[in-house]
Order: structure tokens, then C-alpha cells, then sequence
């Protein structure tokens, strides 16, 4: 959503910061480094496909964006929190996790544009108008 309506920058941003602070407070610390480059590289990459995109490419960059944080975790549980077994058996649950963000995501970026028009416009590039 983040990166869909305010950009990669955004993405990368909210989508770290964000689960990695509910991880902290969540009881799930260890995870917390790993989640803050885990979910943002999803939101850059996501907001680099798909920011000022129509349907297919949000699709598209949400794959994009899923499968690099499926890729990150898959990696890091793997090479450092947990070995390979539990890093394989996790990434069912990982695709599903990025799977319900685009099935929220998605649809929350279009009815938040849709009631809050101005928000559409903080997409667009800044233009000089005289009045």
C-alpha cells in the first residue's frame, strides 16, 4: 500500500521500519533485522514496478517486491537464524504472508485514492502554475 501510494522511498521505509518495530514489540526480536531488510526491499522494489502504475503493473510489482522477501528471509533464516530446514519449511508460510498483503494492499490503495482524492496527487510530479 505505502509503496503503491507514496512511492519506493516510502516502501523501503514503512515496510521495514514497520514490521520490524511490531516484531520488537510482538515478542519476536531476533527477527526484527532480518524483517527490516525482509519487508523493506519488498517496498522498494514493489514501489520501483509499480508506483504510478495501473492494475497489471501493481500485480506485477507485487510479485516482484513478494519474491524478494520470500528470498531474504529464505536467505537469512538459513545462513544465520535457524539452518536450512526450518528456512525451507518457512517459506510456504512467507508467500502466504505476501499474498494477503497484496490482497489487502491492492484493494486499500485504490479505495484510499478513491476517498482521498488529494492523495492522488502527492503521485504526481510537482508543476509551476501561475495564478
Amino acid at each position: 500500500f505505502s509503496a503503491f501510494s507514496f512511492g519506493p522511498w516510502v516502501g523501503l521505509v514503512s515496510g521495514g521500519l514497520g514490521a520490524a518495530i511490531a516484531d520488537v514489540i510482538g515478542g519476536y526480536p531476533q527477527w526484527a533485522i532480518l524483517t527490516l531488510f525482509a519487508h523493506g526491499l519488498e517496498g522498494l522494489v514493489a514501489g520501483l514496478l509499480g508506483y504510478r502504475k495501473r492494475l497489471p503493473g501493481l500485480i506485477l510489482a507485487w510479485l516482484a517486491g513478494g519474491l524478494v522477501m520470500v528470498a531474504i528471509y529464505f536467505l537469512g533464516e538459513g545462513l544465520v537464524l535457524t539452518g536450512w530446514g526450518p528456512a525451507v519449511a518457512e517459506v510456504p508460510a512467507n508467500l502466504l504472508q505476501s499474498a494477503v498483503g497484496a490482497v489487502v494492499g491492492i484493494p486499500l490503495f485504490y479505495g484510499v485514492r478513491r476517498a482521498f482524492p488529494p492523495i492522488a496527487r502527492l503521485a504526481e510530479r510537482p508543476t509551476w502554475r501561475e495564478e
